[in-house]
């Protein structure tokens, strides 16, 4: 009879976890001889919670709301991190020490003893905490990553770039300046234009520098902002000018309409064109495997955690059985 009374208090019994934070124990899963209860997904959550989220770390409510919202995920994950565990022990793969101590000192920065102590932990439990994830690491990069990683053939990526390129087609472009010359007569506007092309083509002087030398009475040179415009907004009118000139060309003075007895020329600055079509495969190619990576990843790890699963009894009527529907293991102490 006491044995009995002592395995109901351990799958039924109540711990605090936090100050006015009531949490039900009880055993959630049991994969081989290692159980799972709630008091061991609330020590994982707690530490998640304090490291990410150190500004709530003294609001109750802010932390049950986490607990309540995340708890289910929590143990999802810590199901398929002790199968993984198990897998890793018939393969012998392990962390050593000194990897668990640097991690911790990575992950919580200075003055750990006492952000672990406010995450109301102990150091044996974070550098347990730590250690798991450290070898399912290890075991996700051998079994998912890396094979993952290997199934991006050359094929698969040139079929995602040309997918992409069909999905994003590239529109001509132009980035280009207008450099605009008023003067009362139009003697004076071409002997502005020819001494300012004469210092940015001759002399290899800059724009605004050349801009500099132009001395003369009754002229109003102004130099635009650079104007990006795409096949379907640029105008006729420039397109026209622009599509005769290459990259960091310039077109000749170019006479406008007069306006109020005012000579009007216009000089079209190109710096730079871009042809429509498809992007450039080398400017997409890292971001595009990389995606292809981690389409792989989830697949591959999909796949894996449920062949664990599989192999050792956890299925859906198992964790139904150990976690009713309506159990709701966190309450406010009022």
């Amino acid at each position: 009879m006491k044995k009995i009374i002592l395995l109901l208090l351990a799958l039924f019994g109540t711990y605090y976890a936090a100050e006015d934070i009531v949490v039900q124990n009880r055993i959630l899963a049991k994969i081989n001889t290692q159980a799972i209860s709630v008091v061991d997904v609330t020590k994982k959550m707690d530490f998640i919670f304090f490291r990410e989220f150190q500004a709530y770390a003294h609001s109750n409510e802010a932390r049950l709301e986490f607990y309540e919202t995340n708890w289910r995920s929590f143990l999802d994950d810590m199901i398929d991190e002790q199968l993984i565990l198990s897998s890793a022990k018939e393969l012998k793969v392990t962390v050593n020490d000194g990897e668990v101590r640097q991690e911790i000192e990575d992950t919580l920065g200075p003055n750990v003893i006492a952000k672990i102590d406010q995450m109301s932990l102990t150091y044996p439990e974070v550098f347990k905490i730590v250690q798991n994830d450290l070898i399912v690491r290890r075991m996700v990069y051998v079994m998912v990553q890396s094979k993952a990683t290997a199934s991006i053939t050359p094929s698969r990526l040139k079929e995602s770039y040309e997918k992409y390129s069909a999905d994003h087609p590239v529109e001509e472009a132009w980035n280009y300046k207008v450099l605009t010359i008023r003067a009362q007569n139009e003697l004076a506007a071409i002997a502005a234009s020819q001494i300012l092309l004469k210092s940015i083509d001759i002399e290899k002087k800059p724009i605004d520098e050349a801009l500099q030398k132009i001395a003369l009475d009754n002229i109003k040179i102004t130099l635009s902002e650079t104007m990006s415009r795409t096949a379907q907004s640029l105008s006729e009118a420039h397109k026209a000018i622009l599509i005769g000139l290459k990259n960091k060309e310039h077109s000749a003075p170019i006479p406008s309409v007069k306006k109020d007895d005012e000579t009007i020329f216009r000089i079209f600055f190109l710096d730079d064109h871009t042809d429509g079509g498809k992007v450039d495969f080398t400017s997409l190619e890292e971001k595009l495997k990389g995606a292809l990576i981690q389409e792989a990843v989830g697949i591959e790890s999909l796949a894996w955690r449920k062949k664990l699963r599989h192999r050792y009894g956890i299925d859906q009527d198992y964790l139904s059985l150990m976690v009713p529907g309506n159990f709701k293991p966190f309450f406010l102490q009022k």
